[in-house]
Formats: C-alpha cells, sequence, structure tokens
C-alpha cells in the first residue's frame, strides 16, 4: 500500500476491514478505490464507491432482522436514557449534526460547516493558499471564523455536561467539528480530531513556534507567527493538508490520551450525535469500537436524517431526531420536550 494515499473515484461497495494487510495482494485492482483510515486506528481502512457508509442500523436490518426491535421516539429515548443511568463510562462521537441546533450571534441557527458563508471546496481548502495567495484563503477563514467562534452552543451540550459532571461520570468526547462548542460548555476532555479554529499555527512547520490560542478574529490584517513573523493559519486539518503541513501536535496529543482512557475502561456506552452518514463521518468510529469490543461496548445512534430510524438492539439505539432534542431529552429530566 502506498505511503501516501489519494482521492480517486471509487468503482465498487463499501467494505471495512480490520486486517489491512491480509488485501495487499488486491491492491492493483483497487487503483480507483477511496482509501480512509479511522482517526482511531489507522490499520482499521475504509474503501468505498458508496456515497454514504452502511450504518450498522441498515445492516442489521438486511441480515439479522430478528435482532430488531421498531420502536417509537419516546421509546428509543427512554432506553438511552437508562443505558446512561447504567453505564459509568460514556463516550460523546460527535459530528456536524450536533451544532446545527447551535446560534449564531443573531439568534440563526448555525449552518454545516462546508455549507457555511463561501463554502471551502476541496481546491480553495489548501494550506498552500496561505502563501500564494493569503488575501482569498483568510478571507474565506476569517468569515467563517467569525461565525462560529461566536456561536452559541445549543441548551444540549450544557445539560449533557451537567448530568455528566454531576453524576460523576467517566466521560471522553471525540469530535470532527472545529466550532469549538464543546470548550465553550466546559468539556475538558476533547478529541479534536480535525483541529479547532481557536488555535492558529504558524505554515512553516520547521519554526518552533508551538500552537497557539487566540481570543479575537482580525478582520482586516493577517495572524503571524509569533517567532518567525511568518503567515499563520488555523490549526484545523484542511482537504489537501499533509503531515508536512498540518502540525498534528495538540490532535495527537489529545488521540494519545483518548485511546489510554478507552483502553482502562471496563465497560463503554458510545453516545453518537450528528454523524450524519457520509464516508468522512465519525460513525466509522463507533463501528470500530463495537467490532473491537464487542462484548463491553454499546451504541446510542442519535441522527435527524430521514434515512435514520428509531429501534432498539442488544447493542444499539437508534434514535431519529435533532441532537438538541436527544441530548435535553437522555441527559435532563426536567426539560419538557414535545416528542
Amino acid at each position: 500500500m502506498p505511503s501516501v494515499l489519494k482521492r480517486r473515484k471509487p468503482k465498487f461497495p463499501l467494505i471495512l476491514v480490520k486486517d489491512v494487510k491480509k488485501y495487499i495482494s488486491s491492491c492493483a485492482i483497487l487503483n480507483d478505490v477511496t482509501w480512509l483510515s479511522s482517526h482511531l486506528d489507522s490499520q482499521y481502512i475504509i474503501w468505498s464507491s458508496h456515497p454514504t457508509i452502511l450504518s450498522i442500523s441498515k445492516t442489521e436490518l438486511n441480515t439479522n432482522p430478528t435482532t430488531i426491535s421498531c420502536c417509537t421516539l419516546k421509546e428509543s429515548l427512554s432506553y438511552a436514557r437508562s443505558l446512561v443511568n447504567e453505564n459509568k463510562n460514556i463516550l460523546i462521537i460527535a459530528g456536524a449534526g450536533c451544532s446545527t441546533d447551535c446560534k449564531d450571534e443573531h439568534g440563526n441557527n448555525l449552518p454545516d460547516y462546508r455549507s457555511s458563508g463561501v463554502p471551502v471546496r476541496e481546491e480553495l481548502d489548501d494550506p498552500a493558499l496561505f502563501l500564494s495567495n493569503p488575501s482569498l484563503i483568510w478571507g474565506i477563514y476569517t468569515d467563517k471564523m467569525k461565525l462560529f467562534l461566536n456561536g452559541i452552543p445549543h441548551q444540549g451540550y450544557e445539560i449533557m455536561f451537567k448530568y455528566l459532571k454531576n453524576s460523576d461520570k467517566n466521560f471522553y468526547v471525540m469530535t470532527s467539528n472545529i466550532d469549538c462548542q464543546f470548550s465553550k460548555s466546559g468539556y475538558k476532555h476533547i478529541y479534536e480530531c480535525h483541529g479547532a479554529l481557536n488555535r492558529l499555527q504558524c505554515c512553516d512547520l520547521k519554526c518552533k513556534q508551538p500552537i497557539w490560542n487566540i481570543n479575537s478574529i482580525n478582520d482586516f490584517k493577517y495572524y503571524t507567527c509569533e517567532t518567525c513573523k511568518k503567515i499563520a493559519r488555523p490549526n484545523v486539518s484542511m482537504h489537501m493538508d499533509t503531515n508536512l503541513t498540518y502540525n498534528n501536535t495538540i490532535s495527537t496529543k489529545q488521540k494519545r490520551n483518548l485511546l489510554k482512557w478507552i483502553k482502562n475502561r471496563n465497560n463503554l456506552l458510545i453516545i453518537e450525535i450528528g454523524c450524519g452518514q457520509s464516508i468522512h463521518s465519525l460513525r466509522l468510529e463507533s463501528d470500530y469500537l463495537l467490532e473491537k469490543y464487542p462484548s463491553t461496548t454499546k451504541l446510542v445512534r442519535i441522527n435527524n436524517s430521514k434515512d435514520e430510524q428509531n429501534f432498539i438492539t442488544d447493542k444499539i439505539v437508534s434514535i431519529q431526531c435533532t441532537a438538541e432534542q436527544a441530548m435535553c431529552d437522555i441527559f435532563s429530566d426536567t426539560v419538557n420536550l414535545k416528542l
């Protein structure tokens, strides 16, 4: 397998593989395949020609329907609440759908990151532009940073945090979101696998300047490195980033801490929130953990997609509703939501 995996137009159905070495001999016929590796385990690989991940819900419905108990939204939320009460170790895995109920400074719902303002198309999400065309790329990122860093977390973040903290749960967060809504809401143990918009890095990785935090957004000038004075950039993983352009010091440390935390848990309840069905989705990580620790892991999957269903199995609870509604209902008895 090549050391650098490139995006290609894939041609055949999705397969999840734990032992990639087994498939090395097939690489010659996989030239047109999109490869993605897990954020938790680089040996857990997905290749796909399908635009969406085949969720466990659809897989189980197709292969073992006797394990499925279809139910109402109220019943799935109630069962998820009982699992939270019973389990001490809780991992929150959050995607873009977890934040779309948040508000901007004008009271409007925050958009999905990639559809906000000027969309960051693949060719524009390139760190090389900070050197070749800084006015263009900083113009895009300034608008996005102002929108998301000034955003207001919805009540689900606070209610979930207060419940987990006050009930002495062991909890951790893994998120692909770079909008900082979890840290704003008080969460400390976080793995931000794509970085965060409130952190900057020098564009020159040979520079010794550590990643630094920012508290405000400049409107009319570029950020520069405090050490070498060269141009700076957001410390987020861009589409065209490589290990030669993205400073992954913080995210690597966060990942190491999360993996250590998971290893020390005897049982684990995953609360997956708003991870969608894209091949980029963190629901891949939920599937990975369910497969790696099948006897000690359970999953609550919350997604507002019309393709999701409300059902319960011995390992999975699927909930079709918004992130805010589910988080408030599951983690609080005082919030009366209309179901």
